[in-house]
């Protein structure tokens, strides 16, 4: 990997050459630091999972040998018993920069359902939401949604958005609300989750 890595830090399959777009090892870049970067955003998710290893013999709160960043948070069976066991919400499609489509369905899916699951929930009900992705260590990469392949070169890609309400074509969603996580972890019944292409 050293030997494939720029002067910038990034890295591209080929040397550059005079006049060559520098964007070219964008999307090998971010593989890359998503790959490498166990302790970054990546690594989010693991900290509630159920299917993580959990050592709680002491204080410090281990998860598959590494220290978690807080401690579980314990619930009594009563609030167990009032959270809903599923939970419905919007996913929305904005398709391409402009939007000049989009299209919405309302899903209900068990509560802790990943985005992915709900993706392939929404592609079996309607074919507009057919999409294909990658899988890598860390969780599923999609790159075409709507048959609009992403386009790294042109900085051309799918985001995904967690949005307290349905999404205003008129007044798109700021960066703040791009989550780099797919979980469904809104106890409130109306979220929406939006997947814009920029």
């Amino acid at each position: 990997m050293l030997s494939k890595q720029r002067l910038d830090g990034g890295w591209t399959e080929e040397p550059l050459q005079d006049g060559q777009d520098a964007t070219i090892g964008v999307g090998l870049t971010a593989d890359i630091t998503l790959a490498l970067g166990w302790k970054g955003l990546g690594a989010v998710r693991a900290l509630q999972c159920d299917h993580v290893i959990r050592d709680n013999s002491n204080d410090n709160y281990y998860e598959n040998g590494d220290q978690k960043l807080a401690a579980p948070v314990g619930l009594t069976s009563s609030v167990e018993e009032a959270e809903p066991k599923n939970v419905s919400y919007t996913y929305t499609l904005w398709v391409d920069t402009n939007v000049t489509q989009e299209y919405s369905l309302d899903l209900t899916s068990p509560k802790n359902t990943t985005f992915f699951q709900a993706m392939k929930q929404a592609k079996e009900i309607d074919p507009k939401f057919e999409f294909e992705a990658r899988e890598w260590p860390n969780g599923h990469y999609v790159h075409t949604l709507a048959e609009m392949k992403e386009e790294p070169k042109s900085y051309h890609y799918w985001l995904l958005y967690r949005l307290p309400e349905k999404p205003d074509t008129k007044n798109p969603p700021g960066n703040q609300l791009i989550t780099p996580l797919g979980k469904l972890l809104w106890a409130k019944h109306g979220s929406s989750g939006i997947i814009s292409y920029h």
